[in-house]
């Protein structure tokens, strides 16, 4: 079974997050400026985060059924005519209509892509092949912003950098096409196909912890929250939020390239949490005293729990059900914080920013306490 994949997916990866992280960042300030409310703008992430995990167990179910590659061709190549279309909209309503899609595209896309990473990787190189997945993965969301950055520091508008999105979406789906190799065929029966995902201990923790951590994340990273104190609290243009993202996403990936060979299936929990607190301490420090240094080491230091996540997965999971279980971790883990980012936007000018922030502390302390429960006990 060949191993090329462990170059050659994380190249994907990259060149598909470098491309839409040119505007992601900015994308809630964009959709305000079209006319969008804050409370709309809340929503419309809450659905994101649906469609971004809704789908990933049924992609996982097909990913265990049909072969990955053939899956990820089908649904990469649907995505640069999104992007144009995205480009072409000047309405708030249809911009959020058609991020909604292509968030449905990457649910159904990421087991498929994960999957065939694990399964065409030996057991002794899943650490460096998850956290090369995860660099490359981290130093997309550096370059993007910086080469949004850029662009936009030349007189480019935000709504042609879906245009250069379409462009790096279509040179992903010409890699797989062209060069990503196939795994062995080890589908099941079509007598053996089932929904049903057993879940031993290890998952069932997992999973548990895995909804705590993903609420952490709408907190610091994956919600309009960050971007919009930028621009409110710190008085950021869109320049500089971009700035500083691209500056921490690209140091984040630095570091998950230096320390990939330290993250194994044994060491993998305990990076998991402490990079966890260390993270929230540099983000509150980041919200209470407006340094920008303290956002980008803290964002520095989750890429640990990112790629640790990936290893305990496959780990705790074999190559004739990961994708199911790759699939069912991002939908539940997905979907419990689903809609957090509404209530963020919603509670910040009441409680105030700092309050706000502190109140996920005690979702790590639960998530922990839960964690060690079950996977020591298996």
């Amino acid at each position: 079974m060949t191993e090329r994949n462990i170059q050659l997916i994380p190249i994907n990866r990259f060149l598909t997050v470098v491309g839409l992280f040119t505007w992601l960042y900015i994308f809630p300030v964009y959709l305000k400026h079209l006319g969008a409310t804050e409370f709309a703008v809340g929503l419309a992430y809450s659905f994101f985060n649906i469609g971004i995990t809704m789908f990933q167990f049924p992609g996982g179910y097909l990913a265990d059924i049909y072969k990955k590659k053939t899956l990820l061709l089908i649904l990469q190549s649907l995505m640069p005519m999104i992007f144009i279309c995205m480009g072409l909209v000047r309405s708030y309503k249809v911009l959020i209509a058609l991020y909604f899609i292509y968030c449905v595209l990457a649910s159904l896309n990421f087991p498929a892509l994960s999957g065939l990473l694990a399964n065409t990787s030996s057991k002794k190189n899943m650490g460096k092949a998850f956290s090369l997945f995860q660099a490359y993965f981290i130093m997309g969301f550096g370059l993007g912003p910086l080469l949004g950055y850029f662009l936009m520091s030349r007189g480019m508008p935000v709504a042609d950098l879906f245009f250069v999105t379409a462009v790096f979406s279509l040179l992903s789906f010409l890699i797989t096409l062209f060069w990503v190799a196939e795994e062995q065929d080890i589908r099941p029966a079509v007598s053996e196909r089932t929904w049903k995902v057993h879940l031993d201990t290890k998952l069932t923790g997992l999973f548990l912890a895995g909804s705590f951590f993903f609420i952490l994340m709408q907190y610091t990273l994956f919600s309009p929250l960050p971007s919009i104190f930028m621009a409110d609290k710190l008085d950021y243009d869109e320049l500089k939020i971009n700035l500083i993202f691209a500056v921490g996403g690209f140091l984040a990936g630095v570091l998950s390239l230096s320390t990939g060979k330290y993250i194994t299936e044994k060491s993998s929990p305990y990076f998991f949490f402490i990079a966890q607190v260390i993270h929230f301490t540099l983000i509150y420090l980041w919200v209470i005293t407006g340094n920008a240094l303290m956002f980008v080491f803290g964002w520095m230091a989750i890429q640990l729990s990112m790629s640790s996540i990936h290893v305990m997965l496959a780990a705790a999971s074999n190559k004739a059900n990961r994708g199911k279980v790759i699939g069912l971790f991002g939908t539940i883990t997905g979907l419990v914080p689903a809609f957090v980012p509404l209530a963020l936007l919603s509670l910040k000018d009441q409680v105030g920013y700092s309050t706000l922030y502190l109140s996920v502390f005690p979702f790590i302390i639960v998530q922990y306490f839960i964690f060690r429960k079950y996977w020591k006990k298996s």
